[in-house]
């Protein structure tokens, strides 16, 4: 028993450890997405201005 109470804490420090590692990865790779989406949309949003130039004047 006093072997598996000095081997408890060590075991979760290293789960914690994995988590935190897992966890900012997986934030690291959903923030990439999400940035990568989001620039992918500013540039269509440019594009289609750019684009949309004749449209938008002959509205008017």
């Amino acid at each position: 028993m006093q072997k598996f109470i000095t081997i408890l804490p060590l075991t979760l420090f290293i789960l914690g450890l994995a988590l935190i590692a897992v966890g900012s990865f997986l934030i690291n790779t959903v923030l990439g997405v999400f940035v990568t989406g989001f620039i992918l949309l500013l540039v269509s949003l440019l594009l289609g201005q750019f684009l949309n130039v004749a449209p938008t004047g002959d509205k008017q």
